[in-house]
């Protein structure tokens, strides 16, 4: 049984996800970019019937993130923390006023089509995917929302929103996958992957068989396929096993997969 992601309840919009990714505070960009991929993962499983049955849950899944950030690092602070640019340097004493998000189109499910709600949503709005595919600023280490969280000692922080990018690029790529292959792709992830070689197979495959082509798949096979499978290769050892990780495989093998 699926728990409901708390992320459901609060449905994120589509021009809400793209505002949040352009922007440079990197526990909001954490937030939005798991909140993408629980979203999209769970209208997938509810449009293609994918679970017999879903409990809708009011709290947050734990998905493995808590490991890896320290409350400090990842957890939104319960105090108010007015920014440099928020100060009232010249003494003007007149109330600071933000600006407020526009959350846009969440998307509704259609049974049996694939892809719809919040990823057709976001990509009608960004059909390249911009602020995904080509937001330099979400690759580590020299983007430039983890620049600042390494300069400042933020690293796990770094690595949650990595992890959290890996994720959200693994739920967008299924907008050019058919839905017969959606469903052999879930028993394939359900069961223990032998090697990375077999792995690349079967997604190279998964490609080939679908005759859709999104319009962010050029880009994203150009620019970021190259260092996902970087990724994949030091994570692994070049194959052979990194040395002091579970298994031979490094904590990022299984997203970048």
């Amino acid at each position: 049984m699926v728990k409901r992601p708390h992320s459901i309840i609060t449905k994120l919009g589509a021009s809400e996800f793209a505002t949040i990714l352009n922007g440079d505070d990197g526990r909001p960009v954490l937030k939005a970019l798991q909140s993408f991929a629980e979203t999209v993962q769970w209208e997938r499983r509810q449009a293609l019937e994918l679970d017999s049955d879903i409990e809708e849950d009011n709290d947050v899944e734990d998905d493995g993130d808590n490991e890896n950030c320290s409350q400090n690092d990842c957890q939104p602070s319960t105090k108010r923390i007015k920014e440099d640019w928020m100060k009232d340097s010249k003494d003007y004493r007149v109330p600071f006023v933000g600006t407020s998000i526009a959350k846009g189109e969440t998307g509704s499910v259609v049974p049996g089509t694939w892809p719809t709600g919040l990823l057709v949503a976001y990509l009608k709005q960004s059909p390249s995917a911009i602020e995904l595919v080509g937001n330099d600023s979400l690759i580590p280490p020299t983007g430039r929302i983890h620049k600042r969280l390494l300069r400042n000692k933020e690293g796990k922080l770094s690595f949650a929103i990595h992890k959290a990018y890996l994720k959200a690029i693994a739920e967008l790529i299924t907008a050019g996958i058919s839905v017969s292959t959606l469903k052999q792709e879930t028993a394939v992830k359900s069961s223990h992957i032998t090697s990375v070689d077999t792995a690349f197979r079967n997604r190279s495959q998964i490609i080939q068989n679908n005759g859709q082509c999104p319009a962010f798949l050029a880009r994203f096979s150009r620019d970021r396929l190259p260092g996902i499978i970087d990724l994949v290769l030091s994570e692994t050892g070049q194959g052979k096993g990194k040395k002091g990780a579970l298994s031979g495989i490094g904590t990022l093998t299984p997203y970048a997969l």
